[in-house]
């Protein structure tokens, strides 16, 4: 976790760096009109060592999705067509590299596609 919010500080500061240096040629953009960085603390899930609920398919997601998505964290999302499932798992695959195996990727989508819808928060 102390990885993750190192990695975001370090992504902060980037974007300062480049914010401030990003005025056109010759003008500059006034304090009021440039972006402010604000801090902010945000709490991740704690349970990466626990296993995803029993259903179909779970193991797989257990082997490929724990690596990064804790239960927690993948239950609570709003209920998603198989169709957006697989853009989700697919953009984890081609963008970031996730090493699913292929053989996993039905019984991913048959795991995420059996979830229940996560409860609307409270207003």
């Amino acid at each position: 976790m102390m990885s993750k919010m190192l990695t975001l500080s370090a992504a902060i500061a980037l974007a300062s760096v480049l914010g401030s240096g990003m005025a056109g040629a010759g003008t500059r953009a006034k304090a009021a009109d440039r972006p402010r960085l604000t801090s902010t603390s945000v709490s991740l899930p704690t349970d990466y060592e626990v296993e995803y609920p029993a259903g179909p398919e779970a193991q797989a997601m257990n082997d490929n999705c724990r690596a990064c998505h804790s239960p927690s964290m993948v239950l609570v999302q709003p209920s998603l067509s198989q169709a957006d499932w697989g853009k989700i798992v697919h953009k984890m695959i081609d963008v970031y590299k996730a090493p699913i195996d292929p053989a996993d990727l039905p019984k991913i989508m048959t795991y995420l596609g059996s979830l229940p819808a996560a409860p609307s928060p409270a207003r």
